[in-house]
């Protein structure tokens, strides 16, 4: 057996090729739902920080066209520049970061769509109308069978073989100790 190489598969997924397309959030690190002034103060900062990264890339773009290594329109810059400019960067983000999308929906999505709410606390009240009966009625039945599953809290999943082995070898290590505790 000869090992001819290795792959990490670490931070692979699959993505519209809109997510190519979008600047990279990583630019301040911190995330913007984390951002200690709040999502508005994180976009003023990432936008005076993405000057400086699409300066830097159409450079390294320049270099390669004219090495004729890259053609004027398979510009990535371009992409994201109008991916930032159009606010399609917010609707990848919030898809790739689902513990952000309510709040990012809220106040960057929604009001690309709709019009802009007074309070986006209760911006949703005001997209109730938008639904029909049986809509409305779907809802209702889902907020009522997730607050009956709030109050027993029950995890429901399938474990898969490794989460079963961990389980059991928890479960024979917590027994060992018991064992050994009671002097046996």
């Amino acid at each position: 057996m000869q090992i001819a190489g290795a792959v990490d598969w670490e931070l692979a997924y699959t993505a519209l090729v809109e997510s190519s397309y979008t600047p990279p959030w990583w630019l301040l690190i911190e995330k913007s739902e984390f951002w200690p002034n709040g999502i508005d103060y994180w976009e003023n900062v990432f936008e005076h920080h993405l000057k400086t990264f699409f300066t830097a890339m159409r450079d390294c773009e320049d270099t390669e066209i004219q090495k004729g290594h890259l053609e004027e329109n398979q510009r990535l810059s371009s992409h994201m520049q109008r991916s930032w400019d159009s606010g399609t960067f917010w609707i990848v983000y919030a898809a790739l970061h689902s513990f952000a999308f309510d709040a990012i929906y809220w106040q960057k999505i929604d009001p690309m769509f709709f019009k802009a709410s007074q309070t986006p606390e209760t911006a949703w009240k005001e997209r109730l109308g938008l639904l029909g009966e049986r809509e409305i009625e779907e809802m209702e039945q889902l907020v009522a069978r997730k607050l009956e599953e709030m109050k027993t809290r029950i995890l429901e999943w399938d474990p898969d073989e490794c989460t079963i082995e961990a389980i059991a070898k928890a479960e024979g290590s917590l027994r060992a100790t018991v064992y050994s505790a009671s002097g046996r």
